[in-house]
């Protein structure tokens, strides 16, 4: 073979290799390029909303210094596991949490956000959380989910009502949905406790009150 045709063949292969590097999936995920004080603020920007919620308390006193506590932990118990933040300034994220189970499960909680210039909330939408599962099994569900939510496709086909048996995401289905208005997930299902709920709501902000007077403390948390 001479050296004109062995330069052709090393052309097409190069060509070739670069063809293929470019049909490769690019990673989303930029949360190897936050620093672990971004990440602890990121978490605690959005724990009063993604976190498990205190018991007794409504959504306008979770707010409230008395959690601070409780919200602190909660920040402890969510990894960042995925991030992306687009050149618009919209932060898509997935965090998981481990959930109840005899062996190791957790979930995972995808969204995104958007915070204006002085790093108020303006947009926050919990896109997706997924069934527990253990964690080898929940990690590629992970990547598939955050790749399409951050390309902006469509996620109903991995509805349980439309997953054909396979456990992707639980919420949101045809019962439980998320109002981004409010920043919540609601259902329209019947709660049975809700007048209980209701008395724990009005102890705990009694409680509150006395705790307020107490330590000469009347301002919410600056966690927001």
């Amino acid at each position: 073979m001479n050296k004109t045709k062995i330069a052709t063949c090393f052309f097409i292969l190069a060509g070739l290799f670069f063809i293929s590097c470019d049909n490769q999936p690019k990673d989303l995920n930029q949360v190897n390029q936050l620093d672990q004080e971004s990440i602890k603020q990121f978490k605690e920007k959005l724990i009063r909303y993604v976190g498990d919620q205190p018991e007794g308390s409504s959504d306008e006193s979770k707010f409230n210094a008395y959690f601070d506590e409780h919200y602190s932990k909660e920040v402890n118990k969510h990894e960042l596991v995925k991030y992306h933040k687009t050149a618009s300034g919209k932060a898509y994220f997935v965090f998981t949490r481990i959930a109840p189970s005899v062996k190791l499960k957790k979930v995972a909680l995808g969204g995104y956000v958007v915070l204006n210039d002085k790093n108020d909330i303006t947009e926050l939408e919990e896109v997706f959380r997924t069934w527990k599962d253990e964690p080898d099994n929940l990690s590629p569900k992970i990547d598939l989910l955050f790749t399409k939510m951050v390309n902006g496709e469509d996620l109903t086909e991995y509805y349980t009502e439309n997953a054909g048996g396979l456990e992707y995401i639980e919420f949101p289905n045809n019962e439980v949905w998320y109002n981004k208005g409010l920043r919540k997930w609601e259902t329209s299902r019947v709660n049975p406790l809700e007048d209980f709920q209701k008395d724990k709501i009005n102890q705990t902000n009694e409680r509150i009150r006395v705790w307020q007077e107490t330590n000469n403390n009347d301002s919410n948390s600056i966690i927001q």
